[in-house]
């Protein structure tokens, strides 16, 4: 029951509140800083200050979040000319809650507490508080680098994270440092996070200065992006000479070779023409490095193979018979400097359908690029089920680089390994 006193005073404040006195001389907030609020608590009403967080609710009683207004006692109308026009007392309705709760989360998630504690409590809300947390989903996809999971290495930490789909097996570290553990998959993919297959070199967002030779295997697997990311390793400097040598990855060197700026012819004065004559003399007199004859066994088809007139045919321009088309890089040159490459790297029959067109830089590519296991397997692949039919050419990609076929030549090169494989 409302004292007297108490609603004197909230009448007395209601007749002031309509008076000018108290809209110039700023008498708002000095009333609002009077405990004069009841709120509606789980232990009774007990009386506040004006705040922000002040709710007018039905039944719902004041927790750590929100202040009910007990409307028994100070109705709201009451209420709110008392507050003035420049503040609000408004209704609890699930939109408030809503907010509330995304703040809250959102405050946890960058608070100070350790990536563990905040990756809990994250996979926990979205395990037991599916309701509030799927109207957070937007917010939450937008800030996925800011929270933090638990690694397959066992490690908690924030940035870039991606979902292992086909359950590929790693070998190296590199990538245990981008793969959310089991625990967490199920809330990184809620989260929109993508799939391992599918990394550019720019998301490996931590410091590398070397990778192990695991590591350069994991990305010789599947990976969409994996020339590109070896690539960039190598760009880098963190994958060796060596590991490049042992990987046959020389075809990445000579990309980088190729942003060569401009330079002069190189030139070098004789600083003592006696002296270099007598070293040449001295060194062919004493160390001399003459030619033998060595065997060596070449393996060749049982039959010659006339490769030069199949590629020279398929290919030729039809404006000059002595020029031809390079398969690789579409260009026209001379038919002497086109390389008859094989399509196989150890051919078990002699097909004059197996070569290629290609010209000698190009050729050198190919080679290069043929050395590279998981590159030469994915084009072999897409070799033996590209379709044929009611097209004149078909390109087939071959690391960063595209072979053009004439449909003919593709579908007897097609007809060819299917038989070789019976």
């Amino acid at each position: 029951m409302m004292k007297n006193s108490e609603k004197y005073l909230y009448s007395y404040l209601n007749l002031l509140s309509t008076q000018q006195e108290i809209k110039s001389n700023g008498l708002y907030d000095m009333v609002k800083q009077l405990p004069i609020f009841p709120i509606r608590t789980s232990s009774g009403v007990r009386y506040e200050s004006y705040s922000n967080n002040i709710y007018t609710h039905d039944t719902k009683i004041s927790d750590k979040n929100f202040k009910i207004l007990e409307t028994k006692i100070l109705d709201y109308k009451s209420a709110q000319d008392i507050v003035g026009p420049n503040n609000r007392i408004n209704e609890l309705i699930q939109e408030v809650y809503d907010s509330i709760y995304q703040k809250n989360l959102i405050a946890y998630i960058e608070s100070n507490r350790t990536d563990e504690e905040i990756a809990i409590y994250v996979l926990n809300e979205y395990k037991n508080n599916s309701e509030n947390f799927n109207k957070c989903h937007n917010t939450l996809k937008g800030m996925i680098s800011e929270i933090p999971m638990k690694f397959v290495n066992g490690n908690y930490h924030k940035g870039n994270k991606f979902v292992n789909n086909k359950k590929l097996i790693l070998s190296g570290e590199t990538i245990k440092n981008l793969v959310i553990s089991d625990d967490f998959v199920n809330l990184a993919k809620y989260l929109g996070c993508s799939d391992i297959l599918d990394i550019h070199y720019d998301d490996i967002d931590f410091q590398l200065k070397s990778i192990s030779d695991t590591d350069i295997e994991d990305f010789q697997n599947e990976f969409t992006y994996g020339m590109e990311i070896l690539e960039g390793l190598i760009r880098d400097e963190i994958i060796t000479d060596k590991q490049i040598e042992k990987f046959s990855l020389q075809y990445f060197s000579s990309k980088m070779d190729d942003n060569y700026s401009y330079e002069e012819f190189p030139g070098k004065k004789v600083v003592n023409l006696v002296k270099l004559r007598k070293h040449i003399q001295d060194k062919l007199k004493n160390n001399p490095n003459p030619y033998i004859e060595n065997n060596r066994i070449v393996y060749e088809p049982e039959f010659p193979v006339n490769k030069d007139f199949y590629t020279t045919t398929m290919y030729r321009s039809e404006e000059n018979e002595r020029n031809c088309f390079c398969q690789m890089c579409q260009e026209i040159v001379p038919k002497i400097y086109i390389e008859k490459n094989n399509v196989q790297k150890n051919s078990k029959y002699g097909w004059e359908q197996m070569y290629l067109s290609i010209c000698l830089k190009c050729s050198k590519d190919f080679i290069l690029l043929r050395n590279i296991d998981f590159v030469w397997n994915d084009f072999i692949a897409r070799i033996l089920t590209q379709n044929v039919e009611n097209v004149e050419n078909v390109e087939i990609p071959i690391g960063d680089k595209r072979i053009t076929f004439t449909a003919t030549h593709l579908a007897e090169i097609q007809t060819t390994l299917q038989l070789e494989e019976k």
